[in-house]
């Protein structure tokens, strides 16, 4: 095949994956809208640690929460938010649940653009894109004294 026909596997196979991506992320943003984060203090060597877990409740739902903590930590004190339209704390909820959606799908994001692209790398280029990779470690404010923050395996 060759010419314009040579294209709709490859449109195919990329539709299917965005359609995996699409999933994801409108499975966990359905997650952040339905679920509220309750802690529980559970005792580990003599510490108290707070693990929290999923319990349904989509009025005070952990896109709910994740506002009221951005809210607490970024807006001046003596100042409140309001709300000036009908819909608009609600589409913040969806917005902020949809991005954090997005950030915790992300390496499924990565994995699927990779595997999209890698059958047109060559050898040399696949092997490239496997050698370089990000420690881990580059995301924590450790990674200023760390000396490489790529390595090749």
């Amino acid at each position: 095949m060759s010419g314009i026909g040579a294209v709709g596997p490859h449109l195919d196979e990329l539709r299917g994956r965005v359609l995996r991506i699409a999933v994801a992320v409108a499975a966990a943003t359905a997650f952040l809208l339905a679920f509220h984060a309750e802690p529980v203090p559970v005792d580990v060597a003599g510490a108290s640690v707070a693990l929290y877990y999923p319990v349904p409740d989509p009025l005070h739902n952990m896109a709910a929460q994740m506002t009221a903590a951005m809210s607490r930590a970024l807006v001046p004190e003596g100042v409140s938010l309001i709300q000036t339209a009908p819909g608009e704390a609600f589409f913040a909820q969806v917005y902020i649940a949809a991005l954090a959606a997005l950030a915790a799908s992300m390496p499924l994001v990565v994995r699927e653009a990779a595997a999209f692209v890698r059958p047109a790398l060559g050898p040399g280029e696949a092997r490239m894109g496997r050698c370089c990779r990000c420690r881990p470690s580059a995301c924590s404010p450790a990674a200023a004294r760390s000396r490489t923050l790529w390595s090749c395996r």
